[in-house]
């Protein structure tokens, strides 16, 4: 088994305790066991760094609630009695679809019943082109391929009081955020073109004017190119279907990027614990998780995912 990542120090891009808050949802998520449990795919076409270092990331200590995941070869055995999200990581999408081509429709259907029925989804570059593929996505994602490297410039568009991804705009500007042929967001789609489960879709994740898509690999090889061309565009997504929530990145907040120059970048391990990039992966699963909160037992809307705004104690 996999070994979780050990809590390191904060540094510059690491987060402080004053930065997090106490870490914990104002709004707690109700689970049966106490802890968030998390169905995360590693079977056919999934990428093994990607859902080694996803796995890690969720094993970091003093989560809360925190959360508990299990591997899981095949989509077809993830229920709602047994989990409360369903992770599907990065790797080759197109496999995912082969592997479950004369089971497709059952696939679609068991997938879209473990989130109608409040489970959270979360799809993370080959995850979020599968959501597609499911029906279960709001935006447009158009497959491209524009190579490895990483976004930087970024920014989280939701309200504070919302904060479901805790995480200072003044830290992700600076922050070196993986990309692998992930799919580009577009508008969401027209109401008479998707499912009728489907509402409230937003950005969450976008990029900045002035933020830059760096490539240090293409299809054709190595290539070095810096691109602003890409501001305003979504990283991260989101939208609710039926009782459930769908979260889709097409950037790996996972994997960190370990060195980077204009002529080469380093991917390691595991995003540390504290760090920027797992504090949002690890706040996307709460994120999705966290459909109830929407409205009080007096029927007044409230933020959902929200953090408090205590700093935390020692």
């Amino acid at each position: 088994a996999e070994q979780a990542t050990p809590r390191v120090a904060p540094g510059a891009d690491e987060l402080a305790p004053e930065d997090l808050g106490n870490g914990t949802l104002a709004n707690p998520i109700q689970v049966r066991s106490g802890v968030l449990r998390i169905a995360l795919f590693n079977g056919e076409g999934m990428s093994r760094r990607s859902w080694q270092n996803v796995k890690a990331v969720l094993e970091c200590p003093d989560l809360d609630p925190p959360l508990k995941v299990t591997l899981t070869n095949d989509l077809m055995n993830v229920t709602r009695e047994d989990f409360d999200v369903l992770i599907i990581p990065g790797g080759i999408a197109n496999k995912v679809r082969n592997h479950y081509r004369k089971r497709s429709y059952s696939l679609k259907t068991a997938v879209k019943k473990f989130i109608k029925n409040g489970g959270g989804y979360v799809g993370i570059c080959a995850g979020a082109y599968l959501a597609g593929f499911l029906q279960i996505n709001a935006f447009s994602a158009s497959f491209v391929s524009l190579g490895v490297g990483y976004f930087t410039g970024t920014s989280w568009l939701a309200k504070s009081n919302e904060a479901p991804l805790a995480v200072p705009n003044k830290l992700l500007k600076r922050q070196r955020i993986f990309y692998s042929y992930g799919p580009l967001f577009r508008t969401p789609k027209p109401e008479s073109s998707r499912s009728h489960h489907i509402r409230n879709p937003r950005i969450l994740l976008r990029v900045n004017t002035g933020g830059k898509l760096q490539i240090h690999k293409t299809p054709e090889g190595v290539k070095h190119e810096s691109s602003t061309k890409y501001a305003s565009q979504g990283l991260v997504v989101s939208s609710d279907f039926a009782a459930g929530r769908v979260v889709l990145s097409t950037t790996h907040q996972e994997t960190d990027v370990t060195r980077s120059s204009s002529a080469r970048m380093s991917i390691g391990g595991p995003s540390k614990c504290g760090s920027v990039q797992a504090r949002i992966l690890q706040n996307m699963v709460y994120f999705s998780a966290h459909r109830d909160a929407t409205s009080t037992s007096s029927g007044k809307t409230r933020p959902w995912g929200s953090f408090s705004s205590q700093p935390a104690q020692p």
